[in-house]
């Protein structure tokens, strides 16, 4: 049964109507009412959670009572890194949103498949040493590191499950770990890394 809110949205929408899947287990709400953060948007919206890409529309969630993937309790544990990732694609790819507030997939870019690995690579084992920046440094570096490269290949076997070819998995997971050693710099020098290296490191597009 539609919730009510649901009802008066959509008779005031000005998009496409669409009809969810399996109505029942979803929850209607908008990004406002929800309180969810910048971070938790995007990463629903990435997920396929988010019916409708506007930040003033209509967003849905899965049942509360689901529970949270193992990465995404690690992506709240760490400061969501994969989000600052994503910021940092797009600033270095010059995305920008079009005039509907909607930006271009990083894939669809030269180097947005590389960059975006690199980055969350980078990101991932930056948020991991300040996690435990109370331990010697050299303790802390190579947690973040070895930490993000276990994160990288967990997230890969999980795509290689799902159908995903080997050497896209193995290209992904190479330019995650390629970004994590970039971690020992600042994020500038980080950046310049991979402006010398991108053409070199693999693309990440497989043909299936």
């Amino acid at each position: 049964m539609s919730s009510p809110f649901q009802k008066k949205f959509c008779r005031k929408t000005p998009f496409k109507q669409e009809d969810p899947k399996n109505e029942d287990d979803l929850e209607y709400t908008t990004k406002s009412d929800s309180k969810m953060s910048d971070a938790e948007y995007a990463k629903y919206f990435r997920e396929g959670s988010i019916h409708r890409p506007n930040l003033d529309e209509v967003v849905v969630t899965a049942p509360r009572k689901k529970r949270k993937s193992l990465e995404h309790i690690g992506e709240e544990f760490f400061n969501f890194p994969q989000e600052k990732a994503r910021r940092r694609t797009d600033g270095y790819l010059d995305i920008i949103p079009d005039e509907d507030g909607l930006m271009q997939a990083q894939n669809s870019f030269e180097y947005g498949d590389t960059s975006r690995h690199y980055f969350a690579g980078d990101e991932t084992s930056r948020s991991i040493q300040d996690k435990f920046k109370s331990l010697p440094y050299p303790t802390r570096v190579a947690m973040g590191i070895a930490g993000s490269n276990i994160g990288g290949w967990l997230h890969e076997y999980k795509n290689l499950k799902d159908g995903n070819p080997f050497l896209e998995s193995l290209e992904d997971g190479t330019n995650n770990f390629i970004g994590s050693l970039a971690s020992l710099f600042s994020r500038d020098t980080s950046t310049k890394i991979l402006d010398k290296t991108k053409k070199y490191l693999p693309d990440g597009k497989v043909k299936k």
